[in-house]
């Protein structure tokens, strides 16, 4: 059994940092509650979001008929009870999705059901020209796919490429892979129409097919 280090003294990061080598969930709710920068609480964020996106898939046929907003209120319920200041259609430049705070920090969210490559390019722009700040601290955030179809890493390599193609408004765009995820999530940069700073996406696929071929019940 791992005995947890007797701590003498005031409360101090370095104290913390000795508890999270031992505790790595403790880590993560240390790194949750007082983030060094905004790219730390918002790499913490996508940990989280990771984690309550496998729930969600680990029982597709309990989310059918699929709606987009019950699945991405499920995803706001989930980082409530984490402790996240998430909201769901806040206004920020219109009706984002998703949002979350912490402190000065803002994180959007835009999720789509996936039909076409269209449709998940109009929740691209929604998120990065009609929500999105641009701003140092509010530098990034996320396109959520709920797909439905077969094949979700074909669909989210199909979008990438769409992507890239068929972005307007004279933006280089780049992308690279999630290397947690490197056949389905990605990122894409570029820089935000309203601020010129970098403007980082990532692109997460929720993958709820669910077509067994076995009679059972």
């Amino acid at each position: 059994m791992t005995k947890i280090p007797q701590i003498v003294g005031e409360v101090t990061l370095a104290n913390f940092e000795k508890i999270g080598q031992l505790f790595p969930q403790i880590s993560r709710s240390i790194q949750r509650q007082f983030p060094s920068s905004y790219e730390e609480f918002v790499d913490t964020l996508y940990e989280d979001i990771n984690d309550i996106v496998r729930d969600l898939e680990e029982n597709p046929e309990l989310q059918k008929p699929i709606s987009e907003d019950r699945l991405t209120i499920q995803i706001r319920n989930g980082l409530r009870r984490l402790g996240y200041a998430a909201d769901h259609e806040t206004k920020v430049g219109g009706h984002a999705d998703l949002i979350v705070k912490h402190d000065n920090w803002l994180w959007l969210g835009e999720a789509k059901v996936h039909n076409d490559y269209g449709w998940l390019l109009k929740g691209f722009h929604q998120l990065t020209t009609r929500y999105a700040v641009g701003r140092d601290y509010s530098s990034q955030g996320a396109l959520i796919i709920y797909v439905t179809g077969k094949n979700t890493a074909g669909v989210m390599n199909k979008w990438a490429g769409h992507l890239v193609e068929h972005v307007d408004g004279g933006w280089e765009l780049s992308t690279d892979h999630d290397i947690e995820s490197p056949h389905l999530t990605f990122f894409s940069k570029h820089k935000h129409e309203r601020s010129g700073l970098d403007f980082r996406v990532k692109h997460i696929p929720v993958s709820l097919y669910f077509e067994p071929r076995d009679k059972s019940a």
